[in-house]
């Protein structure tokens, strides 16, 4: 795993050997190399305060309370793309998600690592300091997060002490909830019939919705085996209305990892309000979808 660090606290430069010099009044001490540098680049004038007695504390010492007095606690959060469900983007903008909505409640980002480029699977994880009082917060929107994005669980670490947080796993009934939640005109309702045409063989075929959601304008040929030609929709035409269907629009039940459909790309079209398509013949849905073709 490669790290990106994003902010790095730096400690105070270590002190340079000290060589000893002889003052007006013959006593020796020690100065470093380091001040006597400094001292001959810029001389210190009489007007000058002294400094102070008491030492700062080093930006890098371990604390325990912020400058409010807050206790600070050190986390460790880590995500995985499970089962490879979600496509770049909504990986990249999972990450996104948690920059925004968990890592603002943290006072110092110390780590923010990636997986290789090339390695088989993905996952990130960030190391950071955060108050006491944001930890229940920033539990509820890990977990919130998980389930938006289809993960099981989430991986926290606290002074150590590793958990795991369970996220609400997708299902077809909450992404229809959130879908209608988020916009009320989305796609074509259950029922709609269109016809869809190839401009290369000429063929057609009809399709309906069994379920709300969104369909492509275009699509490879289904009318004619083998046809490499490009299919268009007609547009959801009256007359299509009382034609019999072909095929079905379908937004297919999610599995235990809360993805839907066989591949990424499918479950990142569904996942945004998209339906799949499948034959008549090969349809088996619940028997209230059944009455709709």
């Amino acid at each position: 795993m490669t790290a990106r660090v994003q902010r790095v606290k730096v400690k105070s430069r270590p002190a340079w050997p000290s060589v000893p010099t002889e003052k007006e009044d013959g006593r020796v001490s020690a100065v470093t190399a380091e001040e006597r540098s400094r001292n001959e680049r810029f001389p210190s004038s009489p007007e000058k305060s002294a400094p102070s007695a008491t030492p700062s504390r080093p930006e890098t010492e371990s604390v325990s309370a912020s400058d409010d007095g807050a206790e600070v606690e050190r986390v460790f959060i880590q995500i995985s793309n499970a089962a490879n469900g979600l496509a770049q983007d909504s990986w990249a903008e999972f990450i996104s998600q948690i920059r925004g909505k968990v890592l603002e409640d943290c006072i110092d980002v110390h780590m923010e690592g990636f997986s290789l480029p090339d390695a088989p699977w993905q996952n990130a994880c960030w190391a950071f300091s955060t108050q006491r009082q944001y930890l229940s917060r920033i539990r509820e929107n890990m977990a919130t997060l998980a389930g938006d994005f289809g993960q099981q669980a989430v991986s926290i670490s606290l002074m150590g002490k590793a958990e795991f947080i369970l996220g609400q796993v997708l299902t077809k009934a909450i992404l229809e909830q959130n879908l209608r939640m988020e916009e009320s005109n989305w796609g074509m309702k259950a029922g709609a019939k269109n016809t869809y045409a190839c401009g290369l063989c000429q063929g057609q075929i009809i399709t309906v919705h069994v379920d709300h959601g969104v369909t492509p304008s275009a699509m490879s040929c289904r009318a004619t085996p083998d046809c490499n030609g490009i299919m268009y929709s007609t547009g959801y035409r009256r007359s299509d209305q009382d034609l019999p269907p072909q095929f079905v629009w379908y937004r297919p039940e999610a599995d235990e990892h809360g993805i839907f459909g066989d591949d990424a790309e499918s479950n990142e079209h569904v996942r945004k309000g998209g339906l799949l398509i499948q034959s008549v013949a090969d349809y088996v849905g619940e028997p209230e979808e059944q009455g709709k073709v």
